[in-house]
């Protein structure tokens, strides 16, 4: 049976402070209402509110949902930090939420939220020292990591921008943390190898909190260039703003283990230190006015890295380049549904690599409610595409979610059409 087309919900509102004035350019998350699937947000057009402190959002698929400013998850994307998450109307405990009902081509509106006070928080005072001397490391960023308890299995996690660093003690202060569970670790300054040996958790209850020793050692390093070549469009300078993001995995951890972000500099070069043992996979982000630019390709001492650089502890590794190309491909597609229906607040996802390797490429797309994605700026080549549903009942139920792929050819400038099929009823590990 065939995907159906239903027409998405609209929920609407205003998000003020205790005084009425509007809260501009804030991030709002819907989420189900459903109880044992409240830590996933959903990510639906209009989700930041306007200069009037007004929210819109659209192609909500029907269900129940609760909506909420100040998830501390999109803390650092917003323009104004909403100290407490607070859900539809004023509430700051999800469990006292109101529920909104959407359905199918509806609007809610008037869906407002009052942010309220901040609540009393609580210093918290530490210092940062070498792992082997013990001597005093200064100017390095202070991270901190909310640990959320969802129940006996499960914890959300979710790191908080905060503008504090070591002093030339190494002494840190944080100031108004509210109650609750943490993990605290640093952000080295740049062309720094400097990391932690290991996060400190710790928690605040209703006092300050100090004497916290986050002890540092020295992790691997990565140096390399970024090239632009292949097209008359590729830019004569390195954008102003263009960052190398390094992901290191444990060989025997499929999960990303660690995180680097380093800045290229005007030469085109980069530096990213502190890295731990591992897989290290690379992409690059830009704010870049022209769209279409593209990582076409990681080398290592003029060796092409399909998957990944192998980092050992400590070590010093140069000679990476990472090769940018301008391209115009793109793959229109649609995903057909057999054997059965989606549950209403099911949710599919495209994923894309290169064929032949193992990491996801950072450009991917969410099918729409008719069944539609659309990915850009892709260079030729041969990819896998994996579409994958996700369905809050299908995780009450301990079912993993359903899969299925298929190989696509991209050429130079052309849109490829492809059209994949989902069975409802096949093995979800496919």
């Amino acid at each position: 049976m065939n995907f159906d087309l239903v027409p998405g919900g609209v929920i609407t509102g205003k998000v003020t402070n205790s005084e009425g004035h509007p809260l501009i350019e804030e991030r709002v998350t819907l989420m189900p209402a459903d109880e044992s699937n409240q830590r996933r947000s959903l990510s639906i057009s209009g989700m930041t509110t306007d200069d009037r402190g007004v929210y819109r959002l659209f192609g909500v698929p029907a269900g129940r949902y609760k909506v909420s400013v100040g998830d501390p998850r999109f803390r650092g994307m917003n323009r104004r930090k909403v100290a407490v998450q607070t859900f539809y109307p004023d509430a700051t405990d999800v469990a006292k939420a109101g529920v909104i009902n959407v359905e199918e081509g509806s609007e809610a509106n008037k869906i407002d939220i009052t942010v309220g006070e901040a609540p009393q928080g609580y210093s918290v005072t530490g210092r940062v020292v070498d792992g082997d001397s013990a001597a005093p490391v200064a100017n390095v960023s202070i991270q901190l990591t909310t640990i959320e308890i969802i129940d006996a299995n499960n914890t959300r996690r979710s790191s908080e921008y905060i503008d504090v660093r070591s002093d030339a003690q190494g002494q840190f202060r944080l100031p108004n943390i509210r109650p609750g569970k943490y993990e605290l670790t640093i952000y080295p300054p740049e062309d720094s190898d400097v990391r932690a040996e290991a996060p400190v958790k710790f928690d605040v209850f209703d006092q300050d909190v100090s004497g916290l020793i986050v002890r540092t050692t020295h992790g691997a390093t990565l140096t390399g260039t970024v090239v632009f070549e292949g097209s008359k469009n590729n830019p004569v300078q390195i954008p102003a703003q263009m960052w190398i993001m390094v992901y290191t995995r444990n060989e025997g951890n499929p999960g990303i283990s660690s995180g680097r972000t380093a800045r290229v500099k005007p030469d085109g070069t980069f530096f990213a230190g502190g890295l731990s043992a591992g897989i290290a996979n690379l992409n690059v982000e830009s704010p870049m006015p022209n769209r279409g630019f593209t990582l076409a390709r990681i080398e290592r001492d003029g060796v092409v890295q399909t998957n990944g650089i192998q980092i050992q502890n400590g070590e010093h590794v140069s000679g990476v380049r990472l090769v940018m190309t301008f391209s115009n491909g793109s793959i229109r597609g649609v995903v057909r549904v057999e054997n059965g229906t989606l549950p209403p607040a099911a949710r599919m996802m495209v994923q894309l690599m290169k064929a032949g390797e193992q990491m996801p490429l950072p450009r991917g797309a969410e099918v729409d409610g008719r069944g539609h994605f659309l990915i850009e700026a892709l260079p030729p080549g041969s990819y896998e595409l994996r579409v994958i549903a996700y369905a809050p009942e299908w995780q009450q139920q301990r079912r993993p979610p359903i899969s299925a792929k298929q190989i696509v050819t991209v050429n130079e400038g052309a849109a490829t059409d492809v059209t994949m099929t989902l069975d409802l009823t096949a093995p979800p590990n496919q």
